[in-house]
């Protein structure tokens, strides 16, 4: 469903609006990762098989509500600025610029929310669970887009509404579906132990976290400051085949990584190898045919990015390493092996 929703926004945008979209989507999702900083993963790995204690669980959600109000004030600040000079070269208006920053720092604060939720339904194996609640919303966010477009109102203030709208669903509905697993700490509890453990989990990630997020959106403020909106527009546009590769990335966080997180010691080197040699086989495949029959995935962008057949490859093989690098992730993650000397082997080949 997101896939579908990327795809009609291209197709029903001009290359300006559409490049003002990319602008605007670069900029949040740096913000939105450096919210996050993968602590729902050292959350996952933390809980485990204990997911069924709700008072340990609601420890280590107010640990990990402990950090992220703080990120989230410090983030939303630093995306304003940002939105400033950007919509200062690009010529926004000041109430389309607040309206923006309005409406992406709503989806922030309940993106958070989701990613701090929803470890639990996966430690659960509530596949059922998570899945109706993602499609709902996705649906609900696609009906609204295909609604705008009927009525003639297809713009950027809309598209952008429309995201913080499913986000907000996605929140709520998360809420209610763990409501009963979750049991606060009663007022006054310490909950520093907890604290302690996720900062201690977290932190060697954090540099390679961070530099990922800036890192997938450097070619974009790049184009935005040298390039031109037509740039920007067809890097965007391509960047959205990576969508494909959307269910690769659910699959390590909803499958491999939950699935690690319980099995026993002793079966994980065995398993762990037959999950990367798959992904490598696959994968391979995958980039065979993205080099030998681009038109293949080019036809679902429409009018004007049609000339990137060579584009086309290097980005589907892009994608395929980094989805191996997920799996990879998930694993080390959800068993524990993350170490100090973590970020230099995760930034440096990046």
């Amino acid at each position: 469903i997101q896939l579908i929703s990327g795809f009609l926004i291209i197709n029903w945008t001009s290359k300006t609006d559409y490049a003002n979209f990319t602008l605007v989507m670069a900029i949040y999702s740096t913000a939105s990762m450096l919210v996050g900083l993968g602590m729902s993963k050292s959350m996952m790995a933390l809980i485990g098989d204990k997911v069924n204690d709700s008072e340990l669980v609601g420890r280590y959600l107010a640990a990990f509500t402990y950090y992220r109000k703080r990120l989230i004030a410090a983030c939303t600040l630093g995306m304003l600025i940002t939105f400033y000079f950007v919509g200062k070269r690009y010529g926004w208006s000041n109430e389309l610029l607040f309206w923006l920053w309005g409406c992406l720092s709503l989806s922030m604060v309940f993106n958070a929310h989701v990613t701090q939720l929803a470890p639990l339904i996966l430690l659960k194996r509530d596949l059922r669970t998570n899945y109706s609640i993602t499609a709902s919303t996705g649906g609900f966010r696609l009906a609204l887009l295909i609604l705008a477009y009927l009525c003639g109102i297809f713009i950027l203030p809309l598209i952008i509404l429309t995201g913080t709208l499913h986000m907000w669903a996605n929140r709520w509905l998360l809420a209610r579906a763990t409501k009963e697993m979750i049991t606060p700490p009663r007022s006054g509890t310490s909950i520093e132990k907890e604290k302690k453990e996720l900062k201690k989990l977290t932190l060697p990630h954090v540099p390679g976290h961070s530099f990922s997020a800036f890192e997938g959106q450097i070619s974009v403020f790049l184009l935005g400051i040298l390039g031109t909106q037509s740039g920007i527009a067809e890097l965007g546009a391509i960047s959205r085949i990576g969508m494909l590769f959307i269910i690769f990335g659910e699959f390590g966080r909803t499958v491999i990584g939950p699935y690690f997180a319980q099995i026993p010691k002793q079966v994980v080197l065995t398993r762990a190898a037959l999950v990367m040699l798959g992904g490598f086989a696959f994968f391979s495949i995958i980039s065979g045919i993205a080099w030998l029959f681009p038109t293949l995935f080019l036809w679902i962008l429409g009018d004007g990015y049609q000339h990137l057949h060579f584009e086309i490859f290097l980005l589907v093989l892009t994608c395929s390493i980094r989805s191996m690098n997920i799996f990879a992730y998930s694993i080390c993650v959800s068993r524990k092996y993350i170490y100090s000397w973590y970020p230099t082997v995760d930034v440096l080949p990046v």
